[in-house]
């Protein structure tokens, strides 16, 4: 059986390392690496081809929004799940439109955090529950300004959400 291969990147050693080792205790995830911050990111990135890079926002130096930008424009095939304490619409509509498939945050159960890095992996959008009331009335929104009606969801549309 084929492992994900994370790169694991955040500013906070405590954090970084406790992530890395609940992440190393699944059977289908190896833990190739970390980086304290984006520069450090990109270097390991290119150096050991990861699958999925788990990317705090807020790091001194290049944050997480540029390295994401980056990194999805240099090596398309890595997808970026997104680990923030940013509960900041802004940023979710920043870092999703740069490419990131995952904006989950730091709240989130350890179990939470393992089946979003799963799903991203795998080619879903995975977003916080916290964060989807917002986005979906921000879809509204958008969708009724651009049409100048109100906006439905059509039926049998289904959104996916973290599960505790």
């Amino acid at each position: 059986m084929s492992r994900i291969r994370v790169l694991v990147v955040d500013d906070h050693p405590l954090f970084r390392q406790g992530l890395m080792e609940m992440l190393g205790e699944e059977e289908d995830i190896e833990v190739v690496g970390e980086a304290a911050n984006g520069t450090e990111a990109i270097q390991k990135a290119g150096a050991l081809s990861p699958d999925v890079v788990c990317m705090d926002l807020h790091m001194p130096g290049q944050g997480g929004i540029e390295t994401t930008a980056y990194l999805v424009q240099q090596w398309p095939q890595i997808k970026v799940l997104v680990l923030t304490v940013s509960e900041e619409p802004a940023s979710l509509i920043q870092v999703m439109g740069l490419g990131a498939l995952g904006f989950v945050l730091k709240t989130a159960s350890p179990q939470q955090i393992v089946d979003a890095l799963r799903q991203v992996y795998q080619g879903w959008v995975v977003i916080s529950p916290a964060m989807a009331p917002w986005l979906l009335n921000n879809l509204q929104q958008t969708a009724e300004a651009q049409s100048g009606r109100q906006a439905t969801v059509a039926p049998g549309a289904e959104a996916r959400q973290l599960t505790s």
